[in-house]
C-alpha cells in the first residue's frame, strides 16, 4: 500500500506508515462495468459499493440545509443588530438535530 500523506510504499499488512505514522487507507476501486447498461440499477450498485445510501444522502443535505438556515438567520440578525432570535434559534435547532441524532 502506498501511503497517501507521504508516498512511501508499505507492505500490503501493515495499518500504520513506516516513514509518517499515519494510518494507511486501502485501495477501493469500482469494479470496471464495461458493457453493461448506464441505469438506475447500475447507478444504485455504485452507490451501495461507495458505502452511499439514499437515507444517508438525505441527512447530508439536511444537515448542511439547517447549518445554512442558521447561517442566514445569524447574518440577518447581525446585519439588523437584533440578537435575541438567536436565543430561541439556537437551543431548538440543537434540540432538532439531537433528536435525529446526526
Amino acid at each position: 500500500m502506498i501511503c497517501t500523506s507521504c508516498g512511501l510504499e508499505n507492505s500490503d499488512d501493515q495499518r500504520f506508515c513506516n516513514r509518517c505514522g499515519r494510518k494507511l487507507q486501502s485501495s477501493f476501486t469500482i469494479p470496471d462495468m464495461d458493457g453493461e447498461e448506464e441505469g438506475p440499477a447500475v447507478t444504485r450498485l455504485r452507490l451501495e459499493m461507495l458505502g452511499l445510501s439514499r437515507l444517508a444522502i438525505g441527512k447530508f443535505l439536511e444537515a448542511w440545509a439547517y447549518a445554512l438556515a442558521l447561517l442566514a438567520v445569524t447574518l440577518w440578525c447581525g446585519r439588523n443588530e437584533l440578537y435575541w432570535p438567536l436565543y430561541v434559534i439556537v437551543p431548538v435547532l440543537g434540540l432538532m438535530l439531537w433528536r435525529r441524532k446526526f
